[in-house]
């Protein structure tokens, strides 16, 4: 039996404590007996086997290993996980520290459950971006199909319009001149919208690749401003160029032209008779690093772009605005912000004090950046 000072100490541990004799309880402490959910003295003469019930590793017994795990029975029926550790082993008594790990089975099994959980959502995961990239996929080589075969029959249309328009093959009246007008300038708004849906092909795989030159830039906005005035005049639209700056300017004409030819669409589109359009060009700094570029706008007077919306308007697939004004697939300006990012230039939209909408763009003035590898 314990001495004195032993069952001192084995009440004051934290742990429950018992010493078997013959497979029974000889002595338990009280933080066994609350484990228990018993009064501290009912433990005593207590079968082992009516308190623990086995698991993997058996019950406390001379021939059990000297660390085991098993469960407690509770006096209301239920089970706590604990784990028995011998402390000494004489030939008729043995004692056993008993510690409850409920709490921390119960912990890890619900640290098991949520690496489980995990594991499943990120298989989830990558099944989504598995089928998202798949989608993807599929619509830009739709795209690109869609954008190749329109344009042989649309240039057949636009060349037969052209020559009949030039009276070469027999003269035309009045009337059929306007309905062929007509028709040429459909021709045209359809061959924009095919070069979007090419562009956002070459747009969602970063394919693009500029012809670079280092030349001021004045001359190209004024070609673009020459070829939509008489559609300006034809909306009663004002539009106006206030070029400053005659700096050589690093980019590619080609797409530089493709960037305004949108932007200027849009102010056809949104705003309306008797508006103002305003296309400038001036020096601009770039504070960050002092790098000097040149900053191309196209501000309006027209009804703008509300503020919950402007930061929408650069993602694909994104049309704002009445939706009966819609003609499009929303793609010009995230192919504007492409191509100006692939320039080494930003885009912004602002709301100028007078009301209507204001993009501008940046691009990196001659020698002010190191040549990339998009360039050829």
């Amino acid at each position: 039996m314990l001495d004195e000072r032993l069952r001192a100490l084995t009440e004051v541990i934290s742990e429950g404590f018992m010493e078997v004799r013959d497979g029974c309880i000889a002595v338990a402490n009280a933080q066994l007996a609350r484990a228990a959910g018993r009064a501290d003295t009912s433990l005593q003469g207590m079968k082992l086997g009516d308190l623990l019930c086995e698991e993997d590793e058996g019950l406390p017994r001379p021939e059990a290993p000297g660390t085991l795990e098993c469960a407690l029975q509770t006096s209301d029926g239920r089970s706590r996980s604990v784990i028995c550790r011998r402390v000494w082993s004489e030939q008729d008594s043995e004692g056993w520290i008993v510690d409850d790990v409920t709490d921390r089975r119960d912990v890890e099994r619900e640290l098991l459950r949520a690496g489980q959980d995990l594991a499943r959502t990120n298989r989830e995961l990558e099944a989504a971006k598995d089928l998202q990239r798949k989608e993807r996929d599929e619509r830009e080589e739709l795209l690109s199909l869609v954008s190749h075969e329109l344009r042989t029959p649309l240039t057949v249309i636009g060349g037969y319009t052209r020559l009949l328009l030039s009276e070469d093959v027999g003269p035309i009246n009045a009337e059929q001149r306007r309905f062929l007008e007509e028709s040429r300038k459909a021709s045209q708004r359809l061959g924009g919208f095919i070069s979007n849906l090419f562009d956002a092909s070459r747009v969602e795989r970063h394919a693009e690749v500029l012809e670079i030159t280092n030349e001021p830039i004045g001359p190209v906005i004024e070609h673009v401003a020459e070829m939509f005035q008489p559609l300006f005049n034809e909306k009663s639209l004002g539009l106006t160029l206030d070029l400053e700056t005659e700096d050589r300017v690093r980019f590619d004409p080609f797409r530089v032209e493709q960037i305004l030819t949108n932007l200027l669409g849009n102010t056809l589109k949104h705003v309306p008779a008797g508006g103002q359009v305003d296309v400038t060009l001036r020096n601009y700094t770039q504070s960050r690093d002092g790098r000097s570029f040149v900053e191309i706008a196209v501000e309006d007077n027209g009804p703008g772009i509300a503020d919950e919306e402007r930061d929408r308007v650069f993602e694909r697939y994104v049309q704002l605005g009445d939706r009966e004004r819609r003609d499009g697939l929303g793609l010009g300006l995230a192919i504007c912000r492409r191509l100006v990012e692939a320039h080494g230039g930003q885009i912004r939209l602002s709301k100028p004090p007078g009301g209507g909408a204001r993009f501008a763009f940046t691009l990196p003035v001659a020698g002010s950046l190191p040549t990339t590898s998009e360039e050829t």
